[in-house]
């Protein structure tokens, strides 16, 4: 493995590490076999799965309290042409 391969495979387990990428995402970045970039995981005690499933679903809440916000704030009626209310009455 070249220089540069040791620093794909350092990125691509950084990612791995933060839940960013599957396994077969990390292969084809690194243009390596799906078993190699699992086992580099393995070696540096990473669970894949785990690490992802956490990752999304930290994104999933995030994604939650914004809806909840964006409902709380009050909207503007929209006519048929897409406007605010305000706007076409004034037409």
């Amino acid at each position: 493995m070249t220089a540069s391969n040791n620093r794909k495979r350092a990125a691509v387990m950084r990612l791995i590490r933060k839940g960013l990428l599957t396994p077969d995402e990390a292969a084809g970045l690194t243009s390596t076999p799906k078993d190699l970039v699992e086992y580099w995981a393995l070696r540096e005690g990473i669970d894949i799965a785990t690490t992802r499933a956490i990752y999304l679903l930290k994104i999933w809440r995030s994604e939650l309290i914004e809806e909840q916000q964006d409902s709380a704030r009050p909207r503007k009626k929209m006519n048929a042409e897409r406007r605010p209310q305000s706007e076409a009455q004034r037409s």
